[in-house]
């Protein structure tokens, strides 16, 4: 195969940036894009007067003077992705506006090599990632019309990364090791616990918990980060009219940005910032403990996240640094100096393996996959994942209840049947209704599709038996069974 024309390319959509990394026969490079950079904003920004939508740099300093026209971290919206949404006057959904970002991760891929075409594509999403949202992502991928052969999870295709450098190293030999995955991007956080054993015919990995917060990342941070600037400053926004006050801390978001990645490195940065406000501007120091104080109650939400980690997988906290060998960082914001150091107290700091690229690791380990998808043969070995159920599976109850049948982070494949009664006399149909989740309420939780039952026998309610068997395949597919009377009804639904 002549991969130079024909392209597998694995694309991290991410909240803020998004990468694509492309198989060339050997290995896994990342595409830069027409200015030379290896991750594009994930930013989109609508031209009026052309009808078309930008993507990238250009369009986020768009957005910074026309805010209503642009949006920035539309993976936050994927829970609804078809819900209308307005740039300017034009009416899109996060769906579309996610294939926009695709399309010109596509176009730069493209453009590379005259006369190429995309063979197969993976795009990734977060772990903890629910059934509509990776649903939303999947359509997204059609619209732009990568061929996507699947949705990988961003700490698995990490981990393929990792797997496959190790394997350059190990060759035939049989190892295993404890992998922690700690991926914090722009917009999501998750932690995933692996085994990753490795022989001369096979790369295992196998999940042994998993974890995060679909609403915790470098955009949160940014926005403390703001607050300070305008605490130290002395300037309240509040009074301004909209289009100004948005304008000003879009200017202060984009010095934010800029002063959290120099202390990535740097113990202290002398922010300058001229007219926040008309004639208003201000010049301080920000250092590193000035990060870790404001963003104290994060940390802690990560640390207690890493914590319930090691409970479902058995590890007592005082076994840590002897049962979890390599801890990977994935994601921009995994580099703050104070995230760095909350790892090194919880972990160890010889177990970070740094030769992956945290930025660029999940778009290279998912060019792996989709190399390997389209020629199991490539990398010769077999790829097995053994994968944990995220969220916790069940049926909607009487009152709009939720009642868990699989709970989260159960090892796939798995199976469970529970009974249930009819709550309600002379019922001739019924609506089983799957959500995903870990809400009491279903309104909370995720739906994830529903099997009609006809032509019951009328009868008094509790006298109808509904027999409900949920399985869980290794590829995260769920099989339902509603068994009433012996009438069997059979859904097949994909829950990541």
């Amino acid at each position: 195969m002549d991969y130079s024309k024909n392209l597998v390319l694995g694309i991290d959509l991410g909240t803020t940036f998004s990468s694509v990394g492309q198989w060339n026969g050997r290995a896994a490079t990342i595409v830069e894009d027409l200015k030379g950079n290896e991750a594009t904003q994930s930013v989109v920004f609508y031209e009026e007067p052309h009808n078309t939508f930008t993507v990238g740099d250009t369009a986020y300093k768009r957005t910074l003077l026309n805010p209503p026209f642009g949006v920035i971290g539309v993976k936050r919206m994927m829970d609804d992705g078809e819900q209308t949404m307005t740039l300017g006057p034009k009416k899109t959904t996060p769906i579309e506006v996610s294939a926009e970002i695709l399309k010109r991760l596509k176009s730069d891929a493209l453009s590379k090599v005259p006369g190429s075409k995309i063979l197969s594509s993976v795009v990734t999403v977060p772990y903890y990632f629910k059934v509509h949202q990776c649903e939303s992502t999947r359509k997204a991928a059609e619209l732009a019309d990568i061929n996507c052969r699947a949705i990988l999870q961003e700490p698995i295709a990490a981990s393929i990364g990792y797997a496959w450098q190790r394997a350059q190293e190990l060759g035939a030999t049989e190892h295993t090791e404890t992998i922690l995955v700690f991926d914090l991007g722009g917009g999501t956080f998750d932690l995933t616990l692996f085994r990753l054993h490795h022989t001369a015919a096979k790369i295992r990995f196998e999940v042994l918990a998993t974890g995060g917060d679909d609403r915790l990342g470098g955009m949160d941070f940014d926005n403390r980060i703001v607050d300070l600037f305008l605490k130290r400053a002395g300037i309240n926004l509040d009074h301004l009219e909209p289009r100004p006050q948005r304008i000003a801390r879009q200017k202060l978001l984009d010095q934010a940005i800029s002063t959290k990645i120099s202390l990535t490195t740097s113990p202290i940065e002398t922010v300058t910032i001229s007219d926040i406000v008309p004639g208003q501007g201000a010049e301080f120091d920000v250092t590193q403990d000035d990060l870790q104080e404001i963003l104290a109650d994060y940390i802690k939400r990560i640390e207690d996240m890493i914590s319930e980690i090691w409970s479902v997988a058995g590890i007592q906290p005082h076994e840590v640094s002897a049962k979890v060998d390599r801890v990977i960082r994935v994601g921009g914001s995994s580099k703050l100096a104070c995230i760095r150091k909350m790892l090194d107290q919880a972990i160890g700091k010889d177990k970070i393996y740094s030769t992956i690229k945290d930025v660029t690791a999940v778009a290279q380990g998912a060019a792996i996959y989709a190399a390997y998808l389209d020629d199991p043969d490539l990398l010769g070995k077999e790829v097995e994942i053994v994968t944990r159920t995220c969220h916790a599976l069940g049926v909607e109850t009487s009152g709009g209840g939720f009642y868990a049948l699989i709970p989260a982070n159960r090892q796939a494949p798995c199976e469970i049947m529970q009974i249930f009664r009819t709550d309600a006399d002379n019922m001739t149909s019924l609506d089983i209704n799957l959500f995903q989740g870990s809400s009491k309420l279903v309104s909370d939780n995720s739906h994830v599709g529903t099997i009609k039952v006809e032509g019951l026998k009328p009868r008094p309610k509790g006298e109808t038996k509904v027999k409900i068997t949920l399985k869980v395949s290794p590829q995260q597919t769920l099989s339902v069974i509603v068994d009433i009377d012996g009438q069997r009804s059979v859904g097949n639904f994909k829950i990541a």
